[in-house]
């Protein structure tokens, strides 16, 4: 149940077409997870600053059951900071990649949750 959220100043006119499905791609093979449970979620046009300046900048957020740690986190940051820095042109020094292990227990989908 990968769930990758970016959101970003840059404009959705900005956005390449095939960016989302892409980016389910690259976060199923990241997280050795079926393409079936990945979410994407892009939140172009927003009112954003980073480092006190208007210039291209993202947040941007991971939640996943599992496969979440210190060393595949800076595997995870390095792979998707270069595919939003390729696509969206914003600089890997202006964005913030966070990340949230989630438990089976707090995580619903197809009306239960996957405890």
């Amino acid at each position: 149940m990968p769930i990758l959220v970016i959101n970003t100043n840059v404009a959705s006119s900005k956005i390449p077409p095939n960016f989302i499905t892409e980016l389910s791609s690259l976060v199923a093979k990241l997280l050795s997870k079926p393409e079936t449970y990945v979410s994407i979620l892009v939140k172009p046009d927003q009112m954003m600053t980073f480092g006190g300046s208007t210039d291209p900048c993202a947040q941007c957020s991971l939640s996943s059951i599992g496969q979440l740690g210190q060393e595949e986190n800076k595997r995870y940051t390095a792979a998707l900071m270069e595919k939003i820095n390729r696509e969206l042109k914003i600089p890997v020094n202006r964005m913030y990649l966070s990340f949230q292990d989630m438990s089976r227990a707090n995580c619903g989908w197809n009306g239960s949750t996957f405890a």
